[in-house]
């Protein structure tokens, strides 16, 4: 049974466990946050887990623990938060979490740890939120790291479906759709989207990119960037709908072009790029705010096996991931 927001009553925590997926944006990057359409796809295999255990002592201080170590004091605040977002009376517990994903690479971490606390305080009292609400309370949290936060990313995560989001005016609700992705047909075979994953190993906080681009978005010019990425996330939900990888490729490389025009494309980040180019992927672009994180690579879908050996050989020390998009 499915709980809502603020049903009276909570019951006695207990022990819970919970996790999320990070995430990957096709295109829509910094523009989202402006009212563009973002595409972004789930990175279901990599995940947060955490886990909660009630605490025999009402009186014990709440403790977290993220990868065996104390967390910083500043993640307090954002339980805190999460409780209130939920409407519980705080509880004391021991909090225990394991992450894949790496913080400030452009694959959502933040988003992932606002939704798995979330889903942890409300499995402990036997209260379950839909996917909406999930996303929606998420992204208030999220705004503990990033100040204002398209919903992007919590939506994304909280769903774990490919996503076309669009921010609105405080005033409205944002929109988004789920989507899904026909596959590819080689020599009359069905074939899933081949991505693959870069990292630059490089990273800068989202929330400092936000504020170094925001200029890049503001009057005429900014008007005319924000259109131009909305064209090409249409163009990515027209190409998944066909099975057209070529039209997505087109799209991301473009996209890629105008993040490097807004100054978050870093000389390590363009190199990749290139070289993954030279190699014959379909398409490279950053994923995520820049500054570093990670590249999404769309492979050829029928020289896709090779070409991730390559990245391989080629980005050796760089780990390079596979992401299949079925």
């Amino acid at each position: 049974m499915k709980h809502s927001r603020g049903e009276a009553g909570q019951g006695k925590p207990q022990f819970s466990q919970a996790s999320a997926c990070g995430k990957v944006i096709v295109v829509g990057e910094h523009a989202a946050v402006y009212g563009a359409p973002a595409i972004a796809i789930p990175l279901g295999s990599t995940r947060m887990q955490a886990s909660l255990l009630p605490s025999r002592d009402s009186g014990a201080p709440l403790q977290i623990y993220l990868g065996g170590r104390p967390a910083p004091k500043a993640l307090f605040p954002l339980i805190s938060k999460a409780f209130a977002l939920l409407e519980l009376e705080p509880f004391s517990a021991v909090i225990r979490g394991q992450s894949q994903i790496r913080a400030g690479a452009g694959l959502g971490s933040s988003a992932a740890l606002c939704v798995v606390l979330l889903r942890l305080l409300c499995s402990s009292v036997g209260r379950e939120l839909d996917s909406a609400t999930l996303a929606t309370l998420a992204n208030e949290l999220e705004k503990h790291f990033h100040g204002t936060p398209s919903g992007l990313d919590t939506s994304v995560v909280a769903f774990e479906r490919v996503i076309c989001f669009q921010k609105h005016e405080p005033a409205a609700p944002n929109s988004f759709r789920l989507l899904s992705a026909k596959p590819l047909t080689v020599s009359g075979e069905p074939s899933p989207w081949r991505f693959a994953l870069i990292d630059s190993l490089e990273h800068s906080p989202t929330f400092q990119m936000i504020e170094k681009v925001r200029p890049k978005f503001q009057g005429e010019a900014g008007k005319k960037r924000v259109r131009t990425f909305a064209r090409l996330a249409a163009q990515v939900e027209q190409g998944f709908a066909t099975g057209d990888g070529a039209e997505v490729a087109a799209a991301m490389n473009h996209a890629s072009s105008l993040l490097a025009s807004c100054g978050v494309v870093t000389p390590t980040m363009a190199q990749i790029i290139a070289e993954a180019a030279q190699i014959g992927v379909l398409a490279a672009k950053p994923t995520g705010a820049g500054g570093g994180g990670n590249i999404l690579v769309l492979l050829a879908v029928e020289h896709g096996g090779a070409q991730l050996e390559a990245l391989n050989r080629r980005f050796r020390g760089h780990p390079v991931v596979a992401v299949n998009l079925s």
